[in-house]
């Protein structure tokens, strides 16, 4: 179970990215053929590389652990050991990590031509869930990038595909790829909540993080690490058949970096998981910054699934891009970029925060894009876009909901007015949405009974399970939280 304070500082994802966001307008899709080559780098080219195979240009870190003390790990994510058949531990690698420089433009096709710049030292920490059964892992691992908004690490796409991960068998590995989670010069922490130096001088004191510019390959770096079958695997032996790229927020603006100019050097990763990115770019390095509209290339071979919630639509209208046989986007309606399920309104939040399906959602597209990785025929389904108008703003129905999108029961069936905006309070807020129920009447004129509203709400969640937007082995607690959510005043 989360501890309160996991849960708490899990709300606040997005606050460094949020403050130096801005809407962008348009609805338009940019997008291209997809290419059987990628750049390979020194002004070379390479066939792309299919899931699994040998990976270039890839250094092996040293590990070390399981770390044991002084204290405890500073999680940012749940202890899911004990009962649920999962080993959670901490691990440090260590080694030289490169930094990369775009040669010509950043265009925004993201077709970007990189090469190995700087080199310096580095030591971090991985955290690792893995199944304690060696017979229960599914051969995946979730590799995320680990979210610094804060000033502290949080997990944020843990919290949102948890069930999944845990029932399915998947191996988790958060990575410390930034300064900002290390050292507490490099952030500011919130709430009392410092980096991991600041919270446990003592059993972080081996790690120190050369800058961002070098953050690119320490996550490829991890890759290899949770790869290795040897004595020290973070993995305890598990045979790996696949890894995926996590990011979310402002860690999903960084992948957007990695799939366009690291990727094409590593083939590192099998997959990639970009959740809730926004038209803003981060630096490759102190000097480069690319554009914030920059799409996923399209000349790359291995699966992209790009998710978006409803706060996020606006924002990242510049890159929106059309699907391609290897990058797929999902836009869900009635949702937002933090929600209920990993903000609690202790926060500070004078509104209610947005209550939708997003969880849901995440949990049905990491299945897809696993079973796609595995089976390059196997493509997920192609989702509607949620309708936006002239000025780049959500169209929306009589009851306030997002047109368009993937739909849930829960817009397709409303018994509320779930919004990705207009959240009041701290900052934070304002990207955590909103939940206005509708009045016991109203829900009666509209369905007349609660046991008739349960009978179309779930007509309409098996639709969307039909669908690919939605998972079975979440059906029962979507009619559960449906059921609980029935407006009695």
């Amino acid at each position: 179970m989360r501890s309160r304070l996991v849960k708490t500082a899990s709300g606040l994802l997005a606050i460094v990215a949020l403050l130096g966001a801005c809407s962008s307008g348009g609805s338009h899709e940019r997008g291209e053929a997809a290419a059987t080559t990628v750049v390979a780098g020194a002004g070379s080219s390479a066939t792309s590389s299919a899931p699994g195979a040998a990976a270039r240009h890839v250094t092996m870190p040293t590990v070390s652990g399981p770390i044991t003390g002084p204290g405890e790990p500073w999680n940012a994510i749940a202890d899911v050991a004990g009962d649920s058949g999962y080993t959670s531990q901490e691990y440090f690698i260590s080694g030289h990590a490169t930094s990369y420089r775009v040669r010509g433009k950043l265009a925004t096709d993201g077709r970007w031509d990189a090469e190995a710049d700087t080199n310096a030292p580095y030591e971090t920490r991985i955290l690792v869930h893995r199944p304690t059964d060696p017979a229960k892992f599914n051969g995946t691992v979730v590799l995320e990038w680990l979210n610094v908004s804060a000033g502290f690490e949080t997990a944020p796409d843990f919290l949102f595909t948890q069930r999944e991960l845990l029932r399915a068998g998947y191996a988790w590995v958060g990575v410390s790829a930034q300064k900002g989670g290390i050292d507490p010069a490099a952030s500011g922490g919130v709430l009392g909540i410092e980096p991991l130096k600041g919270m446990n001088p003592k059993r972080y004191a081996p790690l120190h993080h050369p800058g961002d510019q070098y953050s690119y390959d320490i996550f490829t770096q991890a890759s290899a690490a949770v790869r290795a079958r040897g004595a020290r695997s973070p993995l305890g032996g598990l045979p790996v058949r696949r890894v995926i790229a996590d990011g979310e927020s402002q860690s999903a603006f960084r992948m957007v970096d990695y799939i366009d100019a690291v990727q094409p050097l590593t083939h590192a990763f099998d997959g990639f998981l970009v959740h809730s990115r926004w038209a803003l770019g981060t630096p490759l390095n102190p000097d480069q910054t690319p554009p914030g509209d920059a799409i996923i290339r399209t000349d790359q071979s291995v699966p992209v699934l790009q998710v978006q919630s409803e706060t996020d639509v606006p924002k990242y209208l510049t890159a929106r891009q059309r699907d391609t046989a290897h990058v797929r986007t999902w836009e869900i309606a009635g949702t937002s970029h933090v929600d209920a399920n990993v903000l609690a309104n202790a926060m500070g939040c004078t509104s209610p925060v947005n209550s939708g399906p997003e969880v849901y959602v995440m949990d049905a597209a990491l299945s897809a894009l696993n079973t796609w990785m595995g089976n390059s025929a196997d493509v997920p389904p192609t989702a509607p876009r949620i309708e936006v108008a002239a000025d780049g703003s959500i169209e929306r129905d009589a009851d306030g909901n997002a047109k368009g999108g993937i739909r849930t029961p829960q817009l397709d069936v409303p018994i509320a007015t779930l919004s990705g905006e207009g959240g009041t309070g701290p900052d934070f807020c304002k990207i955590a949405g909103t939940t206005k129920p509708f009045s016991g009447a109203k829900a009666v004129s509209l369905y007349g009974s609660k046991d008739a509203y349960m009978t179309k709400f779930d007509a309409a969640m098996a639709d969307a399970i039909h669908k690919g937007f939605l998972l079975q082995a979440d059906a029962t607690a979507m009619d559960a939280a449906a059921a609980a959510a029935w407006p009695t005043s």
